[in-house]
């Protein structure tokens, strides 16, 4: 059993929503709308990243090695293998193949596609040519479909995006975020 005012299982300084999490209540003739089922989606994926954070942390849990893989027109290509990583907010990073990015075309002012993580954009090096590669997690909308008009069907052009894929962003940093500046990063700090 675990008491409640032990203080290695507060979580105040966490950052913890004491709020609660709310899920829908389904129940008969009940008239569901898209807000509902963004609600329950919610949910479930809060649980799962609070689930990530306090009990398995944040960082590499395997692969995402980045390793020299030059070519001859390309000396500071490096090479990001598969793998898998959690955020610091609890969100799933899953690289399924190898990225590829040029170092050389790092800085500060690198655009990289975050739909498409494989396609980098130009940029100088840093002042004093030291690099970090960070990932991180981001959504991407697909498969636009058409959206029946309301009222008199005069506007038949209208898009929506059905879904939502998980994706991630690698870059290249001129220095580490504070969350990496101590060897063994805390989620909580007593």
């Amino acid at each position: 059993m675990i008491a409640l005012t032990n203080p290695m299982t507060t979580c105040d300084s966490c950052g913890f929503d004491h709020s609660g999490l709310e899920r829908v209540r389904f129940f008969p003739r009940q008239l569901i709308t898209a807000d509902d089922f963004l609600t329950e989606q919610q949910y479930v994926r809060q649980k799962q990243r609070r689930h990530n954070r306090f009990l398995h942390g944040w960082g590499t849990v395997c692969g995402l090695e980045v390793k020299a893989a030059p070519l001859e027109d390309v000396p500071w290509r490096v090479s990001i293998s598969p793998g898998y990583a959690l955020s610091p907010q609890g969100d799933e990073i899953y690289v399924p193949k190898p990225v590829c990015i040029d170092l050389a075309k790092c800085g500060m002012a690198m655009v990289p596609d975050v739909c498409e993580p494989h396609i980098v954009h130009p940029k100088p090096l840093t002042k004093d040519n030291t690099i970090f590669v960070g990932i991180r997690y981001v959504e991407c909308p697909t498969r636009p479909v058409r959206v029946h008009p309301l009222g008199c069907g005069c506007d038949d052009t209208a898009c929506e995006y059905s879904r939502i894929r998980d994706s991630f962003d690698i870059t290249c940093l001129p220095e580490l975020p504070p969350s990496h500046n101590s060897l063994i990063p805390s989620l909580c700090s007593y």
